[in-house]
């Protein structure tokens, strides 16, 4: 049952200023690089960006990626970084991250148990095709957010829930990650 939707951001929140107007036309930033673009749509994506539907109509008219709708599990991270991939091509970036823990639509937190120092990764391969940027690389992997951005999208999700106990404590635990 894949329940969690896209976005948890407004659009004024988004790390690359996207500009709507009055007709509700989007403007793009000017990316300088592949890995501007990349950088961008992490830090989108560490902000809870596959969480919720209202903005990402709008984030994706410059940025694509080749995620899917939704997702029943969300892994919880701590940051992440950005390298070269091994195969030197230009337009491509490799994501480093390090999974705290993974939550599952019944808000169950089940924390990851890696030895220090080990981090997970996967490559984004980037085009423009006219004004859009198409990302790959995250077609099987499920939303990755800081556990600040996750609380923020629980709490919310309480507002809908109120009675909801392993909602609640999954907030309490996230808060302790």
């Amino acid at each position: 049952m894949k329940i969690f939707s896209f976005l948890f951001l407004s659009l004024f929140c988004l790390p690359v200023a996207i500009a709507t107007s009055a007709e509700g036309k989007v403007a793009c930033p000017k990316f300088r690089s592949v890995r501007e673009v990349v950088d961008t749509a992490m830090k989108a994506e560490l902000m809870g960006l596959r969480l919720k539907s209202d903005t990402m109509d709008k984030f994706s008219q410059c940025i694509e990626t080749d995620n899917v709708n939704a997702w029943d599990t969300m892994i919880v991270v701590s940051d992440f970084t950005l390298s070269h991939c091994k195969s030197s091509e230009a337009s491509c970036v490799l994501v480093k991250y390090t999974p705290l823990a993974n939550m599952g639509s019944d808000f169950v937190i089940k924390p990851i148990k890696l030895e220090m120092g080990v981090s997970k990764s996967f490559e984004v391969k980037a085009i423009q095709v006219s004004k859009i940027w198409k990302l790959s690389g995250f077609i099987d992997l499920p939303p990755l957010v800081t556990s600040k951005s996750m609380v923020e999208f629980l709490e919310e999700r309480q507002n809908e829930l109120p009675k909801n106990k392993a909602l609640r404590a999954a907030i309490e635990r996230l808060k302790k990650l």
